[in-house]
């Protein structure tokens, strides 16, 4: 199965916090004029939904890492004159000259927290903004399924392929204190943050089936794997993993009449809006 087709099958939870963060801040979103860069686009599931509530004459520029992501939201919306994308790492070093200033407005849902520089992130999106511009963003503060990682990466077979799975934990996943963490975090890259919240959320699962879809979809170590008995193996290994682990997402919920067990999965979230300041906000804070 390839990462687009892993997507495709798992992303509803992700749609929902989607919809969720977009619903509170409808008014927000309602004034971001102008051009605006969906960041972890991913197949622009997010930017569509974005482009129906931004104003009419406003523009989308769905951000992605992955090719295979960006190639396919290109195709399927090909028909959207006000929605394009392009291939970017938003935690590069260099970013291109061109896109320097060129955004009224960034949103960002369920991305950074795949980042391991986040505080590069940051920065990229201050130098990506026009002064004046804001950004919205969402992303995981903890969630169950991260300390699977560690344990698989125990496994004498997977120590080197997983040997950088710390890299793919959230930075807020052990911080006592996410928000006031990020909140710091973004005032030292130069913005004025407006909100800053950590949030639980829950997501039930219908089955294990589902539940083991959504964990291979996002998990960024089967694309190393070319042998496909061993990829077999790791998704065994895995589904195994998620079943004997401790945390709450594995909590049992017996629903009426049905055959199968439910799945209660609780995770936090980090919701952040903040401005990159005019020459007019810097001189009132001065």
């Amino acid at each position: 199965m390839d990462q687009v087709e892993a997507y495709l099958k798992a992303h509803t939870m992700q749609k929902k916090d989607l919809q969720y963060m977009f619903d509170e801040f409808s008014e927000e979103i309602a004034k971001m004029r102008g051009r605006c860069a969906d960041l972890g686009c991913g197949l622009g599931i997010s930017s569509e939904l974005l482009l129906k509530i931004l104003p009419d004459r406003s523009t989308v520029v769905g951000v992605d890492i992955s090719e295979p992501m960006i190639k396919y939201a290109a195709a399927k919306y090909s028909d959207q004159p006000r929605l394009s994308f392009i291939q970017l790492d938003i935690a590069t070093k260099t970013l291109p000259p061109q896109l320097l200033g060129t955004f009224d407005n960034i949103v960002s849902t369920m991305c950074i927290h795949w980042c391991n520089d986040y505080k590069q992130v940051f920065e990229n999106i201050f130098k990506l903004l026009r002064p004046g511009g804001k950004a919205l963003v969402l992303f995981l503060a903890k969630h169950p399924v991260f300390p699977v990682y560690s344990r698989l990466q125990a496994y004498k077979e997977y120590e080197t392929l997983m040997n950088d799975y710390s890299h793919y934990i959230t930075f807020l996943q052990d911080d006592e204190h996410p928000e006031i963490t990020t909140k710091k975090i973004l005032e030292k890259s130069g913005f004025q943050v407006l909100h800053c919240s950590y949030r639980e959320r829950t997501y039930v699962f219908e089955n294990w089936d589902e539940i083991q879809r959504y964990a291979v979809a996002v998990n960024p170590f089967l694309k190393r794997i070319t042998n496909e008995d061993e990829e077999k193996k790791y998704k065994e290994d895995l589904a195994r993993e998620l079943r004997n682990t401790e945390h709450a997402f594995l909590n049992e919920i017996d629903g009426k009449e049905r055959t199968e067990k439910r799945i209660l999965s609780v995770y936090r979230l980090l919701i952040a809006y903040f401005k990159k300041p005019t020459l007019i906000d810097v001189c009132k804070i001065q």
